[in-house]
């Protein structure tokens, strides 16, 4: 199978086991595009609770974001010069690894209504 065959999920899997040198480009890319934007949507909702991260995809990174030291995550994150990176690191950041939360969200809200 060429490399222009595979799903997003087939390029997931090569880039985390770091089976391929354009799975892995493209891994770490969507890591550095994920990092900026979520650090770009702190900026403009200042969460001091914290950021939480869900979904399938962001589960199934979640070793790499977190553990792997060459992941692009924290770098990208904090890429908005000393200044505002100071203001970015006041927002705690967490995966949520709890499947369904859309379910979840609108049996809470049948509920309530």
């Amino acid at each position: 199978m060429k490399a222009d065959d595979w799903t997003s999920e087939e390029i997931i899997k090569r880039g985390l086991a770091k089976e391929d040198k354009v799975a892995i480009q493209v891994l770490e890319f969507f890591v550095t595009l994920y990092a900026k934007e979520v650090s770009n949507f702190a900026l403009s909702s200042l969460p001091y609770g914290g950021v939480y991260l869900v979904g399938g995809l962001t589960q199934c990174v979640s070793d790499y974001l977190i553990n792997d030291p060459n992941s692009p995550w924290k770098k990208a994150f904090f890429s908005k010069g000393k200044v505002v990176n100071s203001v970015l690191e006041k927002f705690p950041v967490y995966i949520v690894k709890k499947g369904e939360l859309g379910l979840l969200g609108s049996i809470v809200i049948n509920m309530v209504i």
